[in-house]
């Protein structure tokens, strides 16, 4: 189906996608301020829970920083895709302006992807230097990273080199004519 589209449908759809995830990344914090969700880890084998309005402002706030600092991060990118979209909208496909744009959304997707890799590692430590929790949970490396974003990111990158490969190239041919 999405094969068939025109370039400025497939735009205009990813455009209406990245406003879903907007209003979706936007009202996430705030449907988890509302809610009392436990905290769970593994400790030992066996299973830590603690209700998140038991702790302390100053620990909730953490907490919430950590884990919507990748949030604010995919927010940047997708202003970046959109402004992909406006451009490709306007039939400027190959420009210097639009490779920065997408080196940017490249490099959010490696940044979101290391945030997410380690934020719940700092979340346990940070529990455990504040004495809330007895000992810091196991975290079985195969659940941290965050490989499919990071290379999603690094495919991003490669796409940006040779874009700018292609750019230099038509620079050196118009100056040559």
């Amino acid at each position: 189906m999405l094969q068939k589209l025109s370039l400025k449908h497939l735009a205009i759809f990813l455009q209406i996608c990245i406003f879903i995830s907007l209003i979706i990344s936007l009202s996430s914090p705030i449907i988890v301020l509302k809610e009392n969700f436990p905290i769970t880890l593994l400790i030992d084998g066996k299973l830590w829970s603690m209700n998140f309005n038991k702790l302390s402002v100053f620990s909730k706030s953490f907490i919430i920083l950590v884990s919507f600092l990748s949030s604010f991060i995919w927010l940047y990118a997708l202003s970046r895709i959109y402004n992909l979209c406006e451009a490709f909208k306007a039939n400027d496909f190959f420009s210097f302006r639009n490779l920065k744009l997408l080196q940017s959304f490249a490099l959010s997707l490696v940044l979101i992807s290391l945030i997410e890799t380690l934020s719940t590692p700092l979340i346990t430590y940070f529990l455990y230097w504040m004495k809330i929790i007895p000992k810091l949970a196991d975290l079985p490396f195969s659940l941290l990273l965050e490989i499919e974003v990071l290379t999603v990111g690094v495919f991003f990158f490669l796409i940006t080199k040779i874009m700018e490969k292609a750019l230099n190239l038509d620079e050196e041919n118009k100056l040559t004519v």
